[in-house]
């Protein structure tokens, strides 16, 4: 089992993060800094785009590297519904890039309380799916618990703690 935190900090379009993750058999710690440019806002407009960088680290290791884009579309006014579409690369150590794409839905149960749902899939590789909740408190800060599942053998299952803070 592997236990995450991803907190945030989001100044202006461009957001700042730091995944930090522990296992415990074997033992491993994993450091993932990225960060995500908002080119268009979906909380403003009904179709957003945003640009991500990053990298994952694994005991001092560079273990993956990533890019992608990512398209929200925001089909209701209200913005309760939010559907997230991202196409990418990933580099993992020893293998070469390959592409990836996810597919995510955000349904807003409450104005601070939201359901988050995600899979991402890398084409000829194991499958990613999340399930979580996102609290919206103070200026959009938000607080998030994810539970996820890989389909690979190693980091199948894990818990995320995230945490973001709007500056």
């Amino acid at each position: 089992m592997t236990l995450d935190a991803l907190p945030a900090c989001t100044t202006g379009a461009v957001e700042w993060s730091l995944g930090l993750a522990v296992q415990n058999h074997p033992y491993e710690h994993q450091e993932s800094p990225a960060v995500k440019w908002m080119i268009r806002d979906p909380d403003h407009y009904h179709l957003g785009l945003a640009v991500n960088v990053g990298l994952s680290l694994a005991n001092g290791h560079i273990l993956s590297r990533n890019s992608y884009v990512a398209a929200t579309l925001t089909p209701d006014d209200a913005r309760r519904w939010a559907i997230n579409a991202d196409l990418g690369e990933i580099y993992a150590r020893g293998t070469s890039w390959r592409t990836f794409e996810g597919l995510g839905v955000k349904y807003k149960l409450r104005e601070q309380l939201a359901v988050v749902i995600e899979r991402i899939q890398p084409w000829n590789g194991d499958a990613i799916n999340q399930l979580g909740m996102r609290w919206t408190f103070h200026n959009k800060d938000s607080f998030d618990v994810i539970v996820g599942k890989s389909d690979a053998h190693v980091h199948d299952r894990w818990l995320t703690f995230g945490l973001n803070w709007a500056l």
